[in-house]
């Protein structure tokens, strides 16, 4: 028998050559039966989810319409309303009044004047002072209560006078009248026409020092709060008030609006905008 140059027979390498076939026929099959199988599971899922999309639409026990009312209703926010701890403010009709050189004291405005230690207040103050007053003293305290209500006209005479001192100084009429309203208001122009400003001292203060170091305004400045007075004149708020730092002045805006504007650290100015926005919202 014929050997090649390897020394193999020719017999053998032709077994070799026929095997060939035999093995990519083998390789083909598993091949096919590989792409049949992802067939067959794409053709399941597919009528799967095919089935689940017809159970949804047509929803025979109601239970797919039942849990996306239950979402929708649990999703869904309420009309919009007005912050409940706004709603709970108790505004009297005059308790916010801003009174200045520019917005006079209007003219419904009414106004009940009783006295209090000797001082002219406006009634609807009398209890809340009363009790402050009242408090602070059970706590040792020597708390004054030295100027309230002054009425239009004796408030236009201090104006006037503060105009003749400038005017004696050099100062021409016109000129005095503007220099004047810096310090001064003109008759109802002020709020000590309202009576819900009212000015302490201290009975303990020693002459030169100031209100602002004293137990009483440090007193005051923790617990006005409870009746219903708020510092009218405060440091930080000038540009608001146009009114220098006064640590004397404390204005009567309730309870309620006082803790409130305590909480937003807002002066009188603000906190009357604020207010009045509020209830133009609702």
């Amino acid at each position: 028998m014929r050997k090649d140059r390897y020394g193999n027979s020719g017999r053998k390498g032709e077994k070799i050559l026929k095997s060939r076939p035999t093995w990519r026929k083998t390789s083909q099959v598993k091949k096919l039966k590989i792409l049949m199988t992802i067939v067959m599971i794409v053709l399941v899922i597919s009528i799967a989810a095919a089935g689940v999309i017809a159970w949804v639409t047509v929803d025979p026990l109601g239970i797919w319409e039942e849990q996306t009312s239950s979402m929708v209703e649990s999703s869904s926010m309420p009309e919009s309303q007005p912050p409940q701890e706004e709603e709970d403010i108790n505004i009297s009709e005059f308790d916010l009044i801003v009174v200045n050189n520019d917005s006079p004291i209007p003219s419904g405005f009414s106004l009940e004047v009783v006295e209090v230690e000797g001082v002219p207040v406006a009634k609807r103050i009398e209890e809340d002072l009363e009790q402050l007053l009242s408090d602070a003293k059970k706590e040792g305290l020597s708390l004054e209560l030295v100027s309230g209500y002054v009425a239009a006209e004796e408030q236009e005479s201090l104006y006037q006078k503060k105009v003749e001192e400038l005017e004696n100084s050099g100062m021409s009429k016109v000129r005095a009248e503007n220099a004047a309203l810096e310090s001064v208001e003109r008759g109802g122009c002020s709020e000590l026409q309202t009576g819900y400003t009212v000015t302490f001292g201290a009975g303990t203060a020693t002459e030169g020092s100031s209100f602002e170091t004293t137990a009483e305004y440090k007193w005051l400045i923790a617990n006005s709060l409870e009746y219903g007075f708020v510092l009218r004149y405060p440091e930080n708020k000038t540009e608001e008030t146009e009114k220098d730092y006064d640590p004397t002045t404390f204005r009567y805006v309730g309870q309620e609006n006082a803790q409130r504007m305590r909480q937003l650290g807002m002066c009188l100015e603000e906190y009357a905008q604020y207010m009045a926005q509020q209830q133009k919202n609702n």
